[in-house]
């Protein structure tokens, strides 16, 4: 008899704290929010509320 899968999606907010880098979507719009992510591509994101 084959067991039933259980899939579990988590996102990437959960996992990370992108608060900040939300914030400037939403005030600065995409293109500043692509910049920021480019720019912080060699800094480690510190954990988010999946890790709570």
């Amino acid at each position: 008899m084959t067991m039933p899968l259980l899939t579990v999606a988590v996102s990437s907010r959960a996992l990370f704290d992108f608060e900040e880098e939300n914030e400037i979507f939403k005030l600065h719009g995409e293109e500043a929010y692509v910049q920021t992510q480019l720019d912080r591509l060699e800094r480690v994101a510190k954990p988010g509320v999946a890790f709570c």
